[in-house]
């Protein structure tokens, strides 16, 4: 764990517990013979912007409220969306559940992270993927996230 840029505490997965020198991979513990799963990470909540004035926002966006997971493959990170809005300069619907891929760069362009002053350090910064060193939401309450340009199809 990271307080302040220092390094406190080093998290270790139940594999590499019996070396103890192996820094943490970010999976959870597997068997010796099956797969490693992929990083991962549940529930994470959105945090609502208290002050919009000085934002300039899209005509419309969607508003993610709360991701069920995140989780990474090859270097993509895929987002899977519980609860989200789309906003529109009319109104605001909320959208059924749906799950968004990006790449290493993608997450920084597309995705709009709103943070100001007003929140605090610990839920104003992304983290960082472990095994890619890719950039995702890494706390369980992180600044609002907005995608503009998106369009959500429905199933047949």
């Amino acid at each position: 764990m990271i307080d302040d840029g220092v390094v406190q505490s080093t998290i270790r997965d139940r594999i590499a517990v019996s070396t103890q020198t192996d820094p943490a991979s970010g999976h959870a513990w597997a068997s010796p013979h099956g797969h490693l799963p992929r990083p991962r990470l549940p529930n994470l909540t959105i945090d609502t912007p208290r002050k919009t004035e000085h934002i300039t926002l899209p005509d419309h966006f969607v508003r993610c409220i709360l991701v069920r997971g995140a989780q990474y493959f090859h270097g993509r990170a895929v987002l899977d969306v519980a609860v989200a809005e789309l906003v529109q300069p009319s109104k605001s619907t909320r959208v059924p559940p749906f799950r968004i891929v990006f790449g290493h760069d993608d997450l920084r362009t597309q995705c709009t992270f709103l943070d100001s002053h007003e929140f605090p350090p610990a839920t104003a910064t992304t983290g960082v993927c472990i095994k890619h060193g890719d950039p995702l939401p890494s706390t369980t309450l992180c600044p609002p996230m907005l995608f503009a340009g998106v369009t959500l199809e429905k199933k047949q």
